[in-house]
């Protein structure tokens, strides 16, 4: 009886040891290669991240980032061609001029793009919303929405400014769509459109400085859209410089914390544009070519300075301030 006992025993051993000699097949690690082309927005690849762990992808386990902070919005070409001759699995590209030097160089090599932060109207960087075609999709941003969305919070705010100053960058591809939707509402509300089309943020000093200097400034408020010269510090910084010395309303991209700067921030967040880029690229790693997935339209959302509105006198209703995302106070 004991021999027989001995016997079963070595019998289970060799079972469990051949058991764990055979090969388990080892799990795909995912390598996306992540170009930044805006620091401010890297809370963006916080959000895709978190998201894609939400999905199952851990980092350092089955999936690893390859992150490159650009210096410039533009000329990042040489970091895609490097992601796509070490054949990544996915490009993972914000904002808009990322996406388009993403696109151009990973087209017809199969390795696909997802962007988000990023305008499409003017762009060339997909053939429609419900078909992005090529290798290609991402989250779009409300652009032309972003535009109407601060002009109306704008003048609800402050209903008697009608003289309304709209400065951007001259033949940049996403303002033509912007302003023709605000000379239309503009139009609706009986409000006056100033339109400033400038080449450089030196042209926009000369231009505050010309007006400074002026007994009549010739603008009631200021409205930033969503161009490059919105998140250029040497604009803004000079346009909100001006807004304070003649408390004017601002309404653009950001809320700051103290009463300076815009009065209305109307943008979408940047870490929920990051988590829907990350449901994209989720659908792409599992097989879904990218260029048949339909792009995203991320929201905006509402940001108010209310401490700066009241140092300006303007009231703001309670109404208002219940949409909002983020209130300072």
């Amino acid at each position: 009886m004991k021999t027989i006992t001995k016997y079963f025993v070595l019998i289970c051993f060799l079972i469990a040891s051949l058991s764990g000699c055979a090969e388990k097949p080892q799990e795909k690690i995912y390598r996306v290669g992540v170009l930044v082309s805006v620091n401010e927005l890297i809370s963006i690849f916080d959000g895709f991240k978190e998201k894609m762990t939400e999905l199952g992808y851990i980092e350092g386990e089955n999936i690893v980032y390859e992150l490159y902070i650009a210096p410039n919005p533009v000329g990042n070409e040489q970091i895609i061609q490097k992601y796509v001759d070490e054949k990544v699995d996915l490009i993972f590209s914000f904002a808009t001029e990322a996406a388009i030097e993403a696109k151009a160089v990973a087209e017809g090599t199969g390795v696909p793009v997802v962007f988000t932060c990023t305008f499409i109207e003017g762009t060339g960087l997909v053939n429609s919303v419900s078909s992005p075609g090529g290798d290609i999709t991402g989250v779009r941003y409300p652009t032309t929405e972003s535009a109407t969305g601060r002009l109306e919070y704008l003048h609800e705010i402050a209903p008697n400014a009608k003289r309304i100053f709209v400065p951007y960058l001259n033949g940049y591809p996403t303002t033509s769509p912007q302003i023709e939707v605000l000379r239309t509402l503009a139009s609706d509300l009986n409000l006056n459109l100033i339109e400033g089309p400038f080449a450089t943020p030196q042209e926009v000093k000369a231009y505050l400085d010309e007006r400074a200097a002026s007994s009549d400034i010739g603008m009631d408020a200021i409205l930033m859209m969503a161009e490059p010269f919105s998140v250029i510090p040497e604009v803004f910084n000079e346009v909100y410089k001006f807004a304070d010395e003649h408390n004017l309303p601002v309404s653009s991209f950001m809320v700051f914390k103290e009463a300076y700067g815009p009065i209305i921030g109307f943008h979408p967040t940047n870490t929920n544009m990051g988590s829907m880029a990350a449901i994209q690229a989720d659908k792409v790693l599992k097989g879904i070519p990218a260029g048949t997935l339909p792009v995203f339209t991320s929201d905006n959302d509402l940001n108010i300075n209310y401490k700066l509105i009241q140092k300006m006198g303007l009231n703001v209703s309670e109404g208002l301030l219940a949409r909002a995302y983020e209130i300072v106070r």
